[in-house]
């Protein structure tokens, strides 16, 4: 403990690297120190203590009364105990800065730096984000963002960041696309940010297309394995409906147009229709196709009926009413699909 404290005393003169490492791993090596002594500390008291019970192999020593008049054992076995809690006080005062600086700022961030620490922050402030504060959340994000080295790259990271959240936790999807659609209004990011979400919607509908594929037995097929980025991110069926509440939204935040999107819907309708035909029907793969409507309907269905006509608009409800209809799909699966329906045809508003 004594080289550690003297090499602590003069680190100055460890420039660079190993003055950082020493500073970083100083308090654990010092735990384990503190520990080896205090082991050390109880073997020598232990052993002081056999030294002073000897007398029970003494055939005199019940006309020695001298080991009563001993405090050696006493005092050594006092002073074990005093050092052993002042070295667990410094121990716990250690432990208790170990995880703040002296600002209360944890020590991980303080740790960071460079590309690192600004892409923490800014997952921090989004972390934060709710309706009241989306617009100020919004301005410090910004900020942030100017002062990085490459501007594009952080918003590529931002984008990547919110669409996994997209999907994790579905119900804050509109707040997030709101938060990704006020970098669209930003001229010098529209044309990046236009071609990101692009690339989204091309990876959603690919990732659709294969779902299918999705719950074949052998997952390490190639055509699975190099899907996209969304074959990570739904890990269960119920995130599926996810994928269909990103599309309606990129619509509704006008990502996209309505052509688009009525066309991913009725595509999206005709894969149901298609799959409740073949034999057999299994049903987890048909609630992934069911849950993937829901979440186009949930959000978009309201807003396209009011930019179709009339007979693109029936067309697409008798497709809808007819995957309703089929005695194929399971009732807990149809029920969801047929409660929403049933809201938006009543003109109740989900979004």
């Amino acid at each position: 403990m004594d080289i550690f404290n003297k090499i602590k005393e003069n680190i100055s003169i460890y420039n660079g690297y190993y003055s950082t490492l020493f500073s970083i791993n100083y308090n654990k090596y010092k735990f384990a120190i503190i520990e080896i002594e205090n082991t050390l500390d109880d073997i020598k008291t232990k052993q002081h203590y056999i030294q002073n019970t000897n007398y029970k192999h003494n055939t005199n020593y019940k006309n020695n009364t001298n080991y009563k008049n001993n405090t050696n054992y006493k005092n050594n076995n006092n002073n074990y105990n005093q050092n052993r809690y002042n070295k667990d006080q410094e121990w716990e005062q250690v432990g208790k800065k170990e995880w703040k600086d002296e600002k209360g700022v944890s020590v991980l961030r303080s740790r960071l730096s460079g590309k690192n620490k600004e892409l923490l922050e800014i997952n921090c402030e989004i972390n934060k984000l709710t309706e009241a504060t989306v617009d100020i959340l919004f301005s410090n994000v910004l900020t942030n963002i100017k002062s990085t080295t490459n501007q594009l790259d952080t918003i590529d990271y931002i984008i990547k960041n919110i669409i996994s959240k997209c999907i994790i936790q579905p119900t804050f999807t509109s707040l997030y696309i709101k938060f990704i659609y006020k970098f669209y209004k930003i001229a010098d990011y529209k044309k990046h940010l236009k071609t990101k979400i692009h690339k989204i919607i091309t990876d959603i509908e690919g990732f659709v297309d294969l779902i299918e594929v999705h719950d074949a037995k052998d997952s390490s097929n190639s055509i699975i394995d190099n899907i996209n980025s969304f074959s990570s991110m739904i890990t269960d069926t119920k995130k599926y409906v996810g994928l269909g509440a990103l599309i309606s939204l990129f619509y509704i935040n006008k990502f996209i147009d309505c052509i688009s999107f009525r066309e991913f819907l009725n595509k999206t309708v005709i894969l149901v229709s298609e799959y409740i035909e073949w034999e057999p029907c299994i049903n987890e793969v048909l609630e992934k196709y069911i849950n993937v409507l829901i979440g186009l309907l949930e959000f978009g269905y309201s807003r396209m009926t009011k930019e179709i006509d009339y007979d693109s608009k029936s067309t697409l409800d008798m497709k809808i009413e007819h995957v309703l209809s089929s005695k194929k799909i399971h009732m807990r699966i149809k029920y969801n699909l047929q409660n929403i329906y049933d809201d938006l045809k009543s003109g109740k508003s989900l979004f």
